[in-house]
Order: structure tokens, then sequence, then C-alpha cells
């Protein structure tokens, strides 16, 4: 025919992407335990899927076989209340393909919500000539404690701080 022949194409091809995230890019209150989940828009190659998270943070994949087209980043610290983490991803698809930012940016950064939680559990002994104050845990990172004090209960905030600095521990 008038076509040559043997004869050759170019073929192209559409790069992973990632599609969305949670929590999605400049978020400002983010949960201090929720996940970091992130969508692709094809399957990818697990083995091939790296992040780094900074500030440091340890995080542990689940991939939602078979379709392995969502990466949920689990944790069991928490994320620091108040504090920005950035999140980049790399990896390729099925055919070997490297990710490539999408309707989502990569890498993109989101701030933990201020979510500090009051200690629970507070208990009064009488250890003459003290009094010995102790209390559950919070939960969270490099969590520290004030004591404060007023002779009057019904005293306007803020009180005088009987420890010169934050404390560690549940006892005062």
């Amino acid at each position: 025919g008038s076509a040559p022949n043997p004869w050759t194409f170019t073929a192209s091809c559409i790069p992973p992407q990632i599609v969305s995230t949670d929590p999605v890019a400049g978020a400002p209150t983010a949960s201090v335990s929720a996940p970091i989940v992130v969508t692709f828009s094809e399957a990818m190659r697990t083995n091939s899927v790296s992040w780094t998270i900074v500030p440091s943070f340890p995080l542990s994949p689940a991939w939602n076989d078979p379709t392995n087209t969502v990466l949920t980043l689990n944790h069991t610290d928490w994320f620091a209340p108040g504090t920005r983490y950035c999140v980049t991803i790399a990896g390729k698809d099925l055919d070997g393909n490297d990710l490539v930012p999408g309707p989502a940016p990569n890498p993109w950064c989101f701030t933990v919500a201020g979510e500090y939680f009051p200690p629970t559990g507070l208990r009064v002994a009488r250890a003459p000539p003290d009094i010995v104050l102790t209390w559950n845990p919070v939960p969270g990172p490099n969590v520290t404690y004030v004591v404060y004090s007023a002779p009057d209960k019904l005293a306007p905030w803020p009180w005088a701080p009987l420890t010169p600095s934050p404390i560690p521990g549940t006892t005062y």
C-alpha cells in the first residue's frame, strides 16, 4: 500500500498522579491523631512508593488491596499540636512510570490543630506537711504540666504558677 511498512509510532502515557490527600494541602487544623491518606490516579507498585515527612515522624503504610490506589500512613504517636508538617511521596505505577504532581500537590504541607486536652483523674492526697497532686497523663508528645494556685478559687485567671517551670510526669 501507500503506507510504509514497517512503521514506527510514539505512544504517550499518562504518569500516575496524586488525586487527593487528607489532610489537604494547607490544612490549618489537621487532627493530632488522624492518619495521612493519599489517593493515586492509578494502581501503584507498592514496593516503589516512599514518603518523607518533615519534621520526621514515624509512619507505617497500609494499602487498599487489591487496587493499590489508596495509601494510608498510620501512626501510633500523636502529631505535635501547632506544628507544620510537610509530606513528599515518590513511587512508580505498574508500568514503571514515575509519580508526578496532579490535582493534589506533591509535596504538600499541613498544620496540626492546637488540640491540647486537660488531664483527667485529679487526685489530692494529704502528705503532711504537703499536699500531693496526681493525675492521668495526657496523650501526646513532650507533654509537660504547670500547677497553678490562688488563695480564692473564684479569683480571676491567670493564677500564679506553683511550679517554676513546666514539669514532666503526673505528680506534684
